[in-house]
């Protein structure tokens, strides 16, 4: 009995030296930054870069000296920076950051997405956390649930309720989570109240987390498979 768990996003998250080219070298951080700095690389690299296109390139999870930037295009970085070229900017984020930036990149297919999404093997994951101390938050924090079930609806071969299985059900039986899922007495009371494509009251462990879209409280737990 084979699973897998996807998300219903086109981006992916990378470190951003797997951007440059492999002659750069697996290296990261401020060796990084220091490899770049050389006159003869950055030349290389421009050159070698030329046809970066930055337009949906996202930066994100920057440090705190550095949140203004979050949630920003690597072409919104260029423009605000007035620098010449996308790969122009990539070095100069690269400077910034000390050679530590994370970058989301639409590099997946929008059609094997949607095979993968609606495959009856296929178990529906956030891949992301999302709490309020964090500044900016890529769709996949936050979205994840709300876009696969908007999907869904769009769709006349999945019912509703199987949609809402593979988010729910079906991880919660492959790894042996008992005790939730179901509206049962003496279960957790897991709920989640859906209006217009949009959670509205959420229930966790009995307690309102979120009510009339507003959050209240983190009342939720790790939760660990009770497989032998």
């Amino acid at each position: 009995n084979i699973n897998f768990d996807v998300f219903p996003f086109a981006s992916i998250t990378v470190s951003i030296e797997k951007i440059f080219p492999s002659w750069v070298g697996w290296i990261k951080g401020h060796e990084l930054s220091k490899t770049l700095s050389l006159t003869s690389n950055r030349k290389r690299i421009l050159k070698d870069l030329s046809h970066f296109d930055g337009k949906e390139c996202v930066i994100g999870q920057m440090p705190k000296s550095l949140k203004f930037i979050d949630g920003r295009t690597i072409k919104e970085f260029k423009e605000h920076h007035e620098l010449p070229s996308d790969a122009a900017a990539l070095l100069k984020l690269c400077e910034l950051t000390k050679g530590s930036a994370i970058l989301f990149i639409r590099s997946v297919s929008s059609f094997l997405l949607e095979k993968f999404l609606f495959s009856p093997r296929s178990i529906i994951a956030s891949n992301g956390l999302s709490t309020a101390e964090r500044g900016f938050k890529h769709e996949r924090n936050t979205s994840t649930f709300t876009e696969f079930l908007k999907r869904a609806k769009e769709r006349n071969d999945i019912t509703f309720e199987k949609a809402v299985a593979k988010i729910s059900s079906i991880p919660a039986k492959k790894y042996s989570i008992t005790d939730r899922v179901s509206i049962r007495e003496n279960y957790f009371a897991d709920m989640v109240i859906w209006r217009e494509n949009q959670p509205t009251h959420v229930l966790v462990n009995g307690r309102i987390a979120l009510e009339e879209g507003v959050l209240k409280e983190m009342a939720g737990a790790p939760l660990r498979s009770k497989k032998p």
